[in-house]
């Protein structure tokens, strides 16, 4: 069982080798994808692209070359410009240019991407025959579930495979093809029984399905009506099997989107806690049984929001909406401060939130203090202040003991950023921050809502770049910022979401597949859902893949129909997707107001349910408001009361600011501008010797195997390839932690698995271990040790015990062995611990443990006794000075073999020569 990547995949790694591809052959996710998108857009000239919106020119990539693995083409097919006749036709032509360098650099890395993998495989089956029948003869009945989310790569692979009689059933629904934007058709169910016919040659068997099992009656008479409008014919209506609950269908409207939200909120808890209604299954209702499906991400926060004054535990399941969460925005704008330094809104967030709490009048003493300076911004006016201590801004004492803490914390985030990897940054941050600790002070709902939040933020950003030693952190707040505009393409991934108690809410995209006793569609105003939008013209669009390409054309239809037509019967399907996730309630709302502009009257899909037979109407819409009449809003009288940060009243100071800052001529600009430069401060002298050696407990071990595998590793730092263990080791430890913490483990990342599921029998080792049923009483603990050299950081996996005694465990992915220079780590968290490193005092009586789960169960356990102990820290303070030596000899050993750097080191390459003759 595995998914069509997923399939094909198999296909590329195992029988790659007849076209010369690398056995090693890697995945890159999408974020990755992207983020070599954009170095090999900026390695190139361009006449008609337009690069002063460089994330734009991003998104048109990854859309054309989108468009084109899913039908099967080249870059190379669309390439020529001497073909083109108009300026779209040029732009595309070097979109696909830039695709063609990106395919060069992917095979450079023996890397491939999701639209590889169909494209590749396809290729090996076509041109190789013995693969096509041994994967026949392997697989002897096949099951195509999903169908209608393929493309017409994905069916081509697949007819080249199992067409001519081989068994074969295809299962779907084509109402719910809801991905066309991604190449998704519902022709490929069309065409099944001439693409995979009986053995005799004839058109195989179409069998409608029509009873449902998850919803009631009046959800699917509403259903049925909906995909009346998506245009399909000979399609038999839905009927609910006998065994499915009754279900009601109601609808509210409101004059704006505050009402709206507020009244879900409790609705949702007159839900859960009034009505006393039992799941389909029996039992009372969770609030992990209801959800809040939205069309857009931009309509989320508000309701989140909402749910959350109300106590009500949520889980945002949508990336887009996710970084609007306090606690994920907090750590979003720490990202963007280390990578875009000069965003003032970045700053504003951070200083203005929950941890430094300054207010606009600090922020104003600290920009507007030195009357001589040119700068307005935050950063650097902090920057001045610190560096100018006794002449700094008047600043109440405790106000500026934050923006020192801030400072500090800024710098020091902004050096150790240099050598994380994206995850490991992210945990630095909530660690430096004491988000964790915030967290933990919340009330219940608010603390589950917190965590699931951030873990999910985590788990996408751990997922981002297989390659480490490469940046990522550019790509990757490019590709958040893609997702909050209200422009961008829906989220493909279907959710996965957490088995906590708690509301779920996500897009109608990423809902797909989903159920819940209880469903929300919010914001159903005219223009909302369905959406006004109209789909990537070829004609207008370089994006977009011409017409003529495109196997689904109606050569009826010009393209600006055709977009249209297709734009439609998708939001009619969204819509028939959306319905049927309520098993037994569906609530649809809207409102007249979602911004100041003019009111919005309810929407079609709307009046459909409102209509319904069986509607019930909780509250009716009132009368349309008038022209200029708008939401409440905050007002502010003439006689408000005195601010001392304005003596003379606010309205007299922004009006002598603006004063203040009207434009210079040009004279004067250009006389500003020679003063900036000729009053270059001279850069202060660097202080790296008087720094204090940091490093980590990995750094101790890959010093001891090799000084110069540390050099390369933490030193001057070469590029490491993608190595799948790892990531295998980092999924196993998630799941430990979590369970470690009474948190079930959220499903996996939301990319492709590649296959790789060896996490998943070690953990099952871990549940039936001695340590699977035992609570320990620390889990994931950062600590830092002193010593007289320098400081040794890391981060404890698990301590067990009481009182009286502690075993510290690290729990290793592989097969036991004996520990070599790997000993360093249980050295350094027996140190950390003995100096009461990790918080608390440690007990006399301790061991440290290496727990294996590579094949079942097996530990290595030491006693660290007073002469372990002395004998851990001769060992460890030797290591520290060699380092701060700069002693960084190689030194070869069985190691390199499993070196990323062997290929540049000459000692290595001639040890290993030598050991195998």
């Amino acid at each position: 069982m595995t998914t069509y990547h997923g399939f094909a995949f198999s296909i590329v790694q195992e029988f790659g080798g007849y076209l010369g591809l690398d056995q090693q052959t890697r995945v890159i996710t999408p974020g990755f994808g992207r983020q070599l998108l954009l170095e090999t857009l900026s390695e190139g000239r361009y006449e008609y692209l337009d690069l002063s919106h460089v994330r734009g020119r991003i998104e048109e990539l990854v859309g054309l070359g989108s468009e084109l693995s899913n039908h099967l083409y080249r870059p190379q097919d669309l390439s020529n410009p001497a073909d083109a006749l108009n300026d779209i036709e040029l732009r595309r032509s070097e979109l696909a240019e830039v695709l063609a360098r990106y395919d060069l650099k992917k095979r450079a890395l023996s890397a491939v991407d999701f639209g590889d993998m169909i494209a590749v495989a396809h290729h090996i089956v076509a041109t190789i025959p013995r693969v096509r029948t041994e994967l026949r003869r392997r697989f002897q009945l096949v099951l195509l579930d999903e169908y209608q989310d393929t493309n017409a790569a994905q069916r081509k692979l697949l007819t080249s495979l199992f067409s001519e009689g081989h068994p074969v059933t295809a299962v779907g629904d084509t109402g719910q093809t809801i991905y066309e934007w991604r190449g998704a058709t519902a022709r490929n169910f069309d065409a099944f029984p001439t693409d995979f016919p009986d053995p005799d040659g004839n058109p195989s068997a179409t069998l409608q399905l029509t009873t449902n099992y998850r919803s009631g009656t009046s959800v699917l008479d509403l259903a049925n009506q909906i995909r009346k409008r998506t245009g399909e014919q000979q399609v038999r209506d839905l009927v609910a099997a006998p065994s499915n609950p009754d279900a009601e269908v109601a609808t509210a409207w409101f004059h704006s989107a505050v009402d709206e939200a507020n009244w879900i909120a409790q609705e949702i808890t007159r839900v859960h806690e009034e009505e006393g209604i039992e799941r389909s299954g029996g039992g009372a209702m969770r609030w992990s049984d209801i959800a809040v499906l939205f069309r857009k991400n931009a309509h989320i926060d508000l309701v989140r929001q909402a749910l959350e004054a109300e106590g009500i535990p949520v889980e945002v399941a949508s990336i887009g909406a996710l970084v609007h969460v306090p606690e994920v925005a907090q750590l979003h704008a720490w990202l963007q401060l280390l990578e875009r330094g000069d965003l003032d809104g970045a700053v504003l967030r951070i200083l203005l939130g929950p941890r430094f709490r300054l207010g606009i009048g600090d922020i104003a003493k600290l920009v507007g203090w030195n009357e001589g300076s040119t700068t307005t911004q935050v950063l650097e006016a902090i920057e001045a202040a610190a560096n100018n201590a006794a002449s700094g801004p008047d600043l109440d004492v405790e106000i500026a003991r934050r923006v020192s803490q801030f400072w500090d914390e800024y710098r020091t985030l902004l050096i150790v950023a240099q050598g994380l990897t994206l995850g490991d940054l992210c945990r630095r941050i909530l660690d430096t921050t004491s988000a964790w600790i915030e967290i933990e002070s919340m009330h219940d709902a608010a603390r589950l809502s917190a965590r699931l939040n951030v873990y999910r933020f985590l788990d996408l950003a751990e997922a981002w770049s297989p390659l480490e030693g490469r940046p990522s952190l550019a790509a990757f707040l490019d590709y958040l910022d893609s997702l909050l505009d209200e422009t961008a393409a829906d989220e493909m991934e279907a959710a996965h979401v957490g088995s906590e108690d708690a509301v779920a809410l996500l897009t109608v995209h990423r809902a797909k597949g989903l159920e819940w006793e209880v469903v929300v569609l919010p914001a159903l105003a005219y223009g909302i859902f369905p959406s006004q939008g109209k789909g990537a013209n070829p004609e207008k669009s370089p994006a977009a893949l011409p017409l003529s390409m495109r196997p689904d054309h109606d050569a009826t239809m010009d393209a600006d129909t055709f977009v249209r037509f297709r734009h439609e019967v998708q939001e009619w399907r969204t819509a028939y997707v959306a319905v049927t996730r309520a098993k037994q309630r569906l609530v649809a709302t809207g409102a007249y107001f979602y911004s100041f502009v003019k009111p919005k009257r309810p929407g079609e899909l709307f009046e459909i349910i409102r209509n319904s037979p069986t509607t019930v109407e909780r509250r009716v819409p009132g009368p349309t408001p008038k022209d200029g009449e708008g939401p409440d809003s905050l007002t502010i009288t003439i006689d408000a009361s005195p601010d001392p940060d304005f003596s003379e009243g606010w309205r007299e100071e922004l009006t002598s600011r603006l004063e203040s800052n009207i434009p210079m001529q040009p004279n004067e600009a250009l006389a500003e501008q020679q003063a900036v430069l000729f009053d270059i401060p001279v850069p202060l002298p660097a202080s790296v010797g008087d720094e204090e050696l940091t490093v980590s407990v990995t750094g101790l071990v890959t010093y001891a195997t090799c000084p110069l595998r540390y050099y390369w590793s933490e030193v001057d730092r070469l590029p490491r390839r993608p190595n799948r263990r790892a990531l295998a080791g980092t999924k196993l430890h998630r799941r430990i932690e979590l369970h470690n913490l009474g948190k079930v483990p959220l499903s996996e990342e939301l990319t492709y698995d590649n296959l790789d599921t060896s996490h998943v029998g070690r953990y099952s080792s871990f549940l039936e271990s001695r340590l699977g049923s035992r609570t320990p009483i620390l889990v994931e603990a950062p600590f830092l040790y002193r010593t007289d050299l320098g400081r040794v950081r890391g981060r404890i996996d698990a301590v067990y015990g009481d009182e009286d005694h502690w075993e510290i465990v690290d729990f290793k992915s592989g097969r036991k062995r004996t520990p070599g220079p790997e000993i360093l780590q249980l050295q350094a968290y027996a140190l950390a611990a003995s100096e009461n490193g990790l918080g608390r005092s440690a007990p006399d009586l301790m061991d440290v443990t290496f727990a294996y789960l590579g094949e079942g169960f097996e530990t290595h356990t030491e006693t660290a006794d007073d002469r372990w102990i002395s004998e851990a820290r001769s060992d460890v303070a030797s290591i520290l000075h060699d380092i701060a030596e700069k002693r960084f000899e190689a030194t070869p050993s069985d190691a390199c073999r499993s070196c990323d750097f062997v290929g540049v080191c000459e000692i290595g390459k001639e040890f290993l020569a030598s050991a195998d003759n």
